[in-house]
């Protein structure tokens, strides 16, 4: 796809978009469970932790499901003591290194996700692609997380961009409702979700790979 000619910043979701950490977060968050003595299910865990989601609202929804609300920060606790392994397994996916490589010449680079700095820096870290970022948003920069439109307002604040001059690009119905709501112009990319659900979604367009994004060129 052609991007459109007056996108200036590109804002990349985390999880599903740049790196494959959606088996080790289901594995985290099931051991940390077990920790608090719940015995966490797939299905559950897909309920309470959609992309964008932020790990007090995940614990929250997990330990108040169990009926046991006052746990929320004890999960937390052991949900954290993943972290460096986390770091160490979670990869990067197909085309994403080559592609912000070719991108950020062209337009600002910015990543926004629901994940602590502590892991989303360490993954950039580990793939050296911290310096082609201006702008990494995490949990703890927003008071709400997806898909309320807090943090890709405040990224685009950040970035000194209007959101009619950003472009998103989502996998998880959380960022994309968020990304539409702050009015930037959205691209769902179709890991996770199919592309009849994103375009019910609202995107603007649909890829399958991050290879897909082509800036325009000069005529």
């Amino acid at each position: 796809m052609n991007i459109p000619k007056n996108i200036k910043g590109i804002i990349f979701d985390y999880d599903g978009v740049l790196g494959d950490s959606d088996a080790f977060n289901n594995y985290a968050c099931k051991e940390a469970a077990k920790k608090c003595g719940i015995d966490l299910s797939t299905e559950i865990y897909r309920k309470c932790a959609p992309g964008g989601a932020t790990i007090k609202d995940i614990a929250t929804c997990i330990v108040t499901h169990y009926g046991m609300p006052e746990k929320v920060e004890e999960y937390i606790g052991y949900k954290r003591q993943y972290d460096e392994e986390y770091v160490k397994v979670v990869s990067v996916l197909p085309s994403v290194i080559e592609t912000i490589q070719k991108l950020h010449n062209k337009y600002i680079l910015a990543v926004n996700t629901g994940t602590r700095h502590a892991l989303v820096d360490g993954f950039l870290g580990k793939y050296d692609l911290t310096k082609y970022l201006k702008l990494v948003i995490a949990s703890e920069d927003i008071k709400k997380g997806k898909p309320d439109p807090e943090s890709y307002l405040l990224a685009c604040e950040k970035l000194g961009l209007t959101p009619v001059d950003c472009m998103v690009i989502e996998d998880g119905i959380s960022g994309v409702v968020a990304a539409e709501i702050a009015g930037c112009y959205v691209v769902g990319i179709s890991n996770n979700i199919s592309k009849e659900k994103l375009l019910e979604l609202g995107c603007d367009e649909i890829i399958t790979d991050l290879s897909e994004l082509m800036a325009p060129t000069s005529t």
